[in-house]
């Protein structure tokens, strides 16, 4: 350990086998760091793993891990909320994807209690090569009200995919969608009843992204969709265990910058000479 440790102008550094050195963070920076890291709306009170890739992205300090451990072991609102383990499932199946926004995937979870612009639900759309995830809060399962969203919300930001993946539910096997998916020239395809792992990736996120949800809010609080924006942020911003890389790197080529990355100026690639 020791012989990796190099000090250079009064700040002490780790040589690291990623060919770079990191900064050793002071001690007295740490508190915030986790407190950015996990408790605030773009960290999302995701789990140790999550928090740990997050924290490591731009600090490093002897026991990180074992101290991002303890601090989210000790958050009441993770104790407070804390899931009993979840039942073996089958393994999700692997789909090969070639480039960003080729293949989409879409769920609708809910009902969630009424906000006050009428929202009931959440439509879920997940890019598979990115795992990036977009929602959008409404108020209804009609298929009219979900292609409308998909239309107006995903396709004009994001572009058209090649292929479309969804359940088979009414709203996604209504005659409106399907002409809505042969107008963009979209291959729409969808889960078997008796394959339903096959797009276990979204039925994934949607238990992560309500996990969130409801790490801010209270019970019973009916404000959920103003706060879906930030779930998604946090969501976004972490790195994702099937491509070792946030989905913000993937799809935009860079990180975006949250209030934990924007704690101190960036560091040089190698110690100043």
């Amino acid at each position: 350990m020791w012989e990796q440790l190099e000090l250079v102008n009064g700040v002490l550094y780790r040589k690291w086998f990623r060919l770079e050195t990191d900064e050793i963070t002071p001690k007295e920076m740490r508190q915030e760091i986790l407190t950015l890291a996990h408790d605030d709306v773009s960290g999302g009170h995701l789990g140790i793993t999550k928090t740990v890739q997050k924290v490591c992205q731009q600090f490093y300090w002897v026991n990180l891990h074992s101290e991002v451990a303890d601090w989210i072991e000790s958050c009441p609102i993770c104790c407070a909320r804390k899931n009993p383990p979840r039942k073996n499932r089958a393994e999700m199946e692997n789909i090969k994807v070639g480039e960003p926004l080729e293949r989409v995937g879409m769920d609708i979870t809910g009902p969630f209690p009424i906000t006050k612009f009428k929202n009931r639900y959440v439509l879920v759309l997940m890019d598979y090569f990115t795992r990036s995830v977009e929602a959008y809060p409404i108020p209804d399962m009609g298929s009219y009200t979900v292609a409308r969203y998909f239309c107006k919300e995903f396709i004009s930001r994001f572009g058209v995919p090649r292929i479309f993946l969804s359940n088979q539910g009414p709203c996604s096997e209504a005659r409106l969608f399907q002409q809505l998916c042969n107008l963009f020239g979209i291959y729409k395809t969808r889960n078997s009843s008796y394959h339903p792992m096959t797009d276990g990736f979204v039925e994934k996120m949607n238990h992560t992204l309500k996990n969130v949800i409801a790490s801010y809010i209270d019970e019973g609080q009916t404000d959920w969709d103003e706060w879906l924006s930030f779930a998604l942020t946090a969501i976004r911003s972490s790195v994702q265990e099937t491509t070792g890389m946030t989905p913000n790197k993937l799809m935009f080529g860079r990180e975006i910058n949250i209030p934990l990355t924007l704690l101190h100026e960036p560091l040089p690639s190698t110690p100043p000479s």
